[in-house]
């Protein structure tokens, strides 16, 4: 997904935020992973963020509002279920700042 969002921001000249939301669910999450994302962030060249909020499409279209982006690319990787009860954080994005490019790319 990263590797995706530097080609789109290499394509449109822009610079990259590598955004990480950490939900206030009260759930542990892995560090592993975060390392990872910051690594490969630092690779194509992004700046690497985490952000704190209690759901990823309110704390990323808040995000992308405020800093004027042009394009958030989100991954999806949750079942069909979830998205028709919930909708896909990139369609919650949309409803959220409308007009802002939003892409999905599986994660």
């Amino acid at each position: 997904m990263i590797e995706r969002a530097a080609v789109l921001a290499g394509e449109e000249e822009a610079e990259l935020d590598v955004v990480h939301v950490d939900l206030q669910d009260g759930l542990g999450h892995r560090q592993e992973p975060l390392d990872h994302y910051r690594e490969m962030a630092e690779t194509v060249g992004a700046r690497y963020r985490e952000v704190r909020g209690a759901n990823a499409a309110d704390t990323l279209g808040d995000m992308a509002r405020r800093e004027r982006a042009s394009c958030v690319v989100v991954g999806t990787r949750r079942s069909r279920l979830v998205t028709l009860v919930r909708g896909s954080v990139a369609s919650r994005i949309r409803r959220r700042v409308p007009g802002l490019r939003v892409d999905e790319v599986a994660a």
